[in-house]
């Protein structure tokens, strides 16, 4: 009961922080434009399946989080001073790392010439754009808290090293040649996801942290998807 109590007490409190951090007055300004520029901790989600002459199994490898940099521009329409719709237009670098497991039967499986650099290493960009509710509690004149949530598109614009398999089998004369197989299961050109985030602003710098959620599949034969953890630092004008 005593939990109970605290748990309706602390809700109170926080609503009550929330209600005095709102402000419904008219925004000084109907647009703020800004720039964005960070980092990209990103990776892909669930695994690698059986692909035709390609495999990547799951069992073989293990996945790592891939950095990157993301940077881009914002534009905000302000509907009151403490909520606006957000926009903006990036160019953000996903992608996962993939090493092999520490098994050596489970490595035999494949060439282990390929082993010596056997690190693989994915990196996707994208030009995307975004769309987002944005609300901003104020705890200061020159000082907010912005809370932000939408979805975002984005067009693929390059990949590097797409890793159809991790390397050659060892029963090469089946497959005669890496090469052959190379675009078996290319990925999407389109992505589109969710996003979540939060951040704070003095006077014009901001600082924020957000979390995208990929929804689509990267490619047609496995059931990856993008995540995307980027922290930013930018400049409102």
């Amino acid at each position: 009961m005593k939990k109970f109590i605290l748990l309706c007490l602390s809700i109170v409190c926080s609503m009550s922080m929330f209600a005095q951090a709102w402000d419904n007055a008219k925004p000084d300004k109907q647009f703020t434009f800004g720039v964005r520029a960070g980092l990209n901790l990103s990776s892909f989600s669930t695994d690698f399946s059986d692909s035709g002459y390609m495999w990547y199994h799951s069992e073989y490898i293990e996945k790592k989080g891939r950095m990157g940099f993301h940077v881009g521009v914002i534009a905000d329409y302000n509907i009151i001073k403490s909520f606006a719709v957000e926009t903006g237009l990036f160019y953000t670098e996903k992608g996962c790392k993939f090493n092999p497991v520490d098994d050596r039967e489970k490595r035999a499986y494949y060439d282990e010439e390929y082993f010596k650099n056997a690190e693989d290493s994915v990196k996707i960009s994208y030009v995307q754009l975004p769309i987002l509710a944005l609300v901003r509690l104020y705890i200061a004149n020159d000082m907010h808290i912005q809370l932000k949530a939408g979805g975002y598109v984005a067009a693929r614009v390059s990949t590097s090293n797409p890793p159809f398999c991790i390397g050659y089998f060892r029963d090469r004369h089946v497959y005669s040649d890496y090469e052959d197989y190379k675009f078996y299961d290319s990925y999407s050109g389109w992505d589109a996801g969710i996003i979540a985030g939060a951040g704070i602003s003095y006077k014009n710098v901001y600082l924020g942290l957000q979390y995208e959620l990929g929804l689509t599949k990267l490619m047609s034969n496995h059931d990856i998807k993008n995540r995307n953890l980027a922290i930013s630092i930018g400049y409102d004008f």
